[in-house]
């Protein structure tokens, strides 16, 4: 009873920190829901979203796969990440293990805020494992599920 409301304090404490959380949450991947548990992307984070999107990723399709890979591997926060130079990415016939549900989460976040036109491009460049545009897994763990939900 006493962690439930230590847990409800902390909690409390983050709501309207969103902005903060984007800074600090760590891993990257869990970035998306840290923010949704701090009461979610308010005009500030949106901002910062936008702001990281355009400087470090914007229409780079290439930074986009490559942030999908290094999500699931990455231990700090995703504004490192997103500033970090790029990482060449495996050929698309590399088998890799399933990427954690978040993975999906973080990156559809920020095509959330990406310019409209960096989205798409992105989405086009996505494995389709990632996209669900032609999967028949389950559509709840697709980035393109999580952008239309």
């Amino acid at each position: 009873m006493v962690a439930a409301r230590r847990d409800s304090a902390s909690a409390g404490a983050e709501r309207g920190g969103a902005p903060r959380v984007l800074e600090r949450a760590r891993p990257a991947r869990s970035v998306a829901a840290k923010i949704a548990a701090a009461g979610g992307a308010d005009d500030e984070t949106a901002a910062l979203l936008r702001e990281l999107t355009l400087r470090h990723i914007g229409a780079d399709v290439g930074r986009w796969c490559g942030l999908y890979e290094a999500l699931g591997g990455h231990r700090g926060g995703l504004p490192e990440l997103l500033a970090a130079p790029a990482v060449s990415q495996g050929s698309d016939d590399t088998l890799r293990p399933p990427v954690p549900r978040s993975v999906h989460h973080a990156l559809g976040l920020l095509l959330e805020h990406a310019e409209p036109e960096h989205a798409a491009a992105a989405l086009a460049a996505l494995p389709e494992r990632v996209t669900g545009l032609d999967a028949d897994g389950d559509p709840g763990s697709t980035v393109e599920a999580l952008l239309a939900g």
